[in-house]
């Protein structure tokens, strides 16, 4: 996978597997455990060992927000 970006497109469709298949993924999410599968499936497909490892992190949770259009300002 390393250089292969300047060779072929299988950066590109490690790419679009992320983002298509697990879609935006915030730490913690389902959608993060899915793009961790992916990424897994390549680096076992092109015969990179891994470990995965665990750590703790502050985690962030969006609330509700709204948005006011004020222009034209009168």
């Amino acid at each position: 996978m390393m250089g292969s970006a300047f060779i072929d497109n299988r950066s590109y469709e490690f790419l679009r597997r992320v983002c298509d298949e697990a879609g935006a993924r915030m730490m913690g999410t389902v959608q993060n455990d899915k793009a961790l599968e992916i990424l897994q499936s390549e680096l076992q497909n092109n015969g990179i060992n891994y470990k995965l490892e665990s750590f703790d992190a502050m985690a962030w949770y969006p609330g509700e927000s709204s948005l006011t259009v004020t222009l034209p300002n009168k």
